[in-house]
């Protein structure tokens, strides 16, 4: 699956880590491109950047549809997976 994993710069322990789920406002070719890019209408500094600055270790994953993962429609997909007994974000 097409991922980011960030973590603090120069981290040599063990870290409290975080999964960042991107948000959908229809761009699905940004997925887990958001995590280290941000988007306009969320807070003012990637969250890459503010989670690890804490100290977290951050995994952005394309979820279905999206960024790598969007080589169909989401409702397509989701039908496929309802059929199949399984969710979108299950």
């Amino acid at each position: 699956m097409p991922a980011f994993l960030a973590r603090p710069k120069g981290l040599c322990h063990q870290a409290p880590a975080v999964v960042f789920d991107h948000s959908h406002g229809g761009g699905y070719d940004i997925g887990k491109k958001e995590l280290v890019d941000g988007r306009s209408y969320m807070q003012p500094v990637p969250y890459a950047k503010a989670l690890t600055d804490e100290g977290y270790v951050v995994l952005g994953i394309d979820h279905w549809c999206f960024g790598e993962r969007g080589h169909t429609s989401e409702l397509d997909t989701f039908k496929a997976m309802i059929w199949q007994g399984r969710v979108l974000w299950g």
